[in-house]
């Protein structure tokens, strides 16, 4: 068993030729096949994933700057209500001033007439007074 003998040695070379030529053309060449196109999904995937993570920023980088415009529109919005109701409170509060000065004028002119009044009634009284004696 431990003796090399030519004969057996050729044609041990010769199967394992003959079977590394069949393996190359039957299994090798579907398994470079198989692996190459693994290896081809595998870049797909990888260039749609970097793809869809580049569109996902666009649309955050769109969504945040819509989202900024929103909130200066909205401090716009909140300023001018704020204007907006300093002036009717100060408008209320000069209205609210005027309608007490014309009350009071109003209160005057009546204290004024209810003073005459009284007085030319004061005066007919005496006159009618002085007449009567």
């Amino acid at each position: 068993m431990l003796s090399l003998n030519p004969g057996m040695l050729v044609w041990t070379w010769v199967t394992f030729v003959a079977l590394a030529i069949v393996l190359w053309k039957l299994a090798w060449k579907p398994l470079l096949a198989a692996v190459e196109s693994r290896e081809n999904n595998i870049s797909d995937a990888i260039k749609k994933a970097e793809n869809a993570r580049e569109e996902a920023e666009k649309l955050l980088t769109k969504q945040q700057e819509k989202l900024a415009e929103a909130q200066d529109e909205m401090q716009k919005v909140i300023k001018e209500a704020k204007q907006m109701a300093d002036k009717t409170r100060n408008d209320m509060i000069e209205q609210a001033r005027e309608d007490a000065r014309e009350r009071e004028r109003r209160m005057l002119q009546l204290a004024h007439l209810s003073g005459r009044k009284e007085i030319l009634s004061e005066k007919q009284h005496a006159i009618n007074s002085v007449f009567t004696i």
